[in-house]
């Protein structure tokens, strides 16, 4: 059994009550920092399993950070932590939200432009869908781009090579890449773009429409864009983000994408919870939206990861 495997075991795994509980917050806390799980994901998944309150109240802190030392890793959580989850089933933390938005109290679109590691100094069109792609999927990988309905997949450079041709950019794309054989959906149907059609579990698209647009400029950025692959402003009323999440298979994305971070984190925090799936489309940069007058969905975000 892995390391990380054993750490989710002991994750159900906690005592009831009495003096074995703190030995199991240590014991959980050497197997998390042994697989290499992030340390204030550690504190947040070893609280949120407890079956008593932490006693007193820095218990996990003070056992993760001793954890992590020990294998020679020096990190120190305090007030940078995440709150302790009051429970493990999602409901929406406004404080939590409040803290992001006031930590990103004052910035907005140029702002969020203008910390884009990849410069983005070009009139916003089909160069945006084709920088977005080139650093989103690697040379040969499929990708879906259409609306809604469509089954259009094709090879990354074979959209890119129409774009630059002044082909239309479409209105949606599905930021992971797909199987050249395409899959079943969960009725039996063969589609080019089901989850079970998704050949690399790379990305999630992560879109907070409850909020002021000016709220989630403030809110992304005062959570950090260090995960965030690509943001795009869907020329309505979201931004699009695409957090990097690099999962193994399937049975990983629904354990630790959908189970963790969406339930935990981003749906108690107001995204969508509907872009908790593999195959989720998202906006796609450089496309006109017809049903807002021609507005552009823009490119203001990209981390270049992928060969060009």
């Amino acid at each position: 059994m892995s390391a990380l495997s054993k750490y989710r075991a002991a994750l159900s795994a906690c005592p009831a009550a009495g003096s074995g509980v703190h030995g199991w917050v240590m014991g959980t806390s050497n197997l998390a920092a042994l697989a290499g799980v992030v340390a204030a994901e550690a504190v947040a998944d070893i609280t949120a399993n407890m079956r008593r309150r932490p006693g007193p109240a820095s218990e996990v802190l003070t056992a993760v950070e001793k954890a992590y030392r020990e294998r020679g890793e020096r990190v120190a959580l305090g007030k940078c932590a995440p709150p302790l989850p009051k429970s493990t089933k999602p409901k929406l933390d406004p404080l939590t939200v409040a803290a992001f938005i006031a930590r990103g109290a004052g910035l907005g679109e140029v702002d969020l432009w203008e910390a884009s590691p990849v410069r983005l100094d070009w009139e916003s069109g089909a160069r945006d869908a084709v920088a977005l792609l080139r650093a989103l999927f690697l040379p040969g990988e499929l990708v879906f781009c259409g609306d809604r309905y469509g089954q259009t997949v094709r090879a990354r450079d074979a959209w890119c090579e129409r774009w630059e041709q002044g082909e239309p950019v479409p209105p949606y794309f599905i930021p992971n890449p797909l199987k050249r054989s395409g899959g079943q959906t969960l009725d039996g149907k063969p589609s080019a773009r089901c989850d079970d059609a998704v050949a690399v579990f790379r990305y999630a698209v992560a879109e907070m429409d409850t909020l002021p647009l000016s709220s989630q400029f403030q809110f992304w950025q005062g959570w950090g864009l260090d995960a965030a692959s690509a943001v795009t402003h869907s020329a309505g009323k979201s931004l699009h983000v695409l957090l990097r999440v690099d999962a193994a298979d399937r049975a990983e994305w629904d354990a630790e994408v959908a189970g963790r971070l969406f339930d935990r984190y981003l749906v108690p925090w107001g995204c969508d919870k509907t872009c908790k799936n593999p195959s989720r489309l998202s906006r796609l940069a450089g496309a006109s939206r017809q049903d807002k007058g021609g507005a552009l969905q823009r490119l203001l975000y990209l981390r270049e990861e992928m060969a060009a």
